[in-house]
């Protein structure tokens, strides 16, 4: 019977520790904030305009990962408002989006901005105004 009360004796410090670790990693993961979702962006033009009269091919987003980051180049027809609309990841909140709408060869003609704040709604619609190049 010493026998088995020191096997147990042996085997529960090593299960408490088991245990212990085990609850000290899940507690440890339960605090781990979530990653922020992402932010659906739409975008419209001042004057009215899509995409195609207003001469735009692409709009790229700036500030949308922490810097520096390559800016993330998006088709313009694929945000265009109110029929569609894309996800941008935005890590680290507050974030101030620049939203440039380039020609086919790289000219800005229009531009806008955001402000993503913490628990923010997830669906915003920027306004481009123009800002350079000839608007006809």
């Amino acid at each position: 019977m010493t026998d088995r009360g020191a096997s147990r004796t042996i085997q529960c410090p090593a299960a408490a520790i088991s245990l212990a670790a085990t609850a000290v990693l899940l507690a440890a993961t339960a605090c781990t904030p979530a990653p922020p979702a992402p932010v659906s962006l739409s975008w419209r033009f001042v004057d009215g305009r899509g995409c195609d009269l207003a001469g735009i091919v692409d709009v790229v987003a700036r500030g949308a990962a922490p810097e520096p980051s390559p800016p993330l180049r998006l088709r313009c027809r694929d945000g265009a408002a109110p029929d569609r609309s894309v996800e941008v990841d935005v890590t680290d909140r507050p974030a101030t989006l620049t939203l440039d709408a380039e020609t086919i060869t790289g000219a800005v003609l229009y531009s806008g901005r955001v402000e993503v704040e913490d628990g923010d709604p997830a669906d915003r619609i920027v306004t481009l105004r123009h800002v350079g190049g000839r608007a006809e």
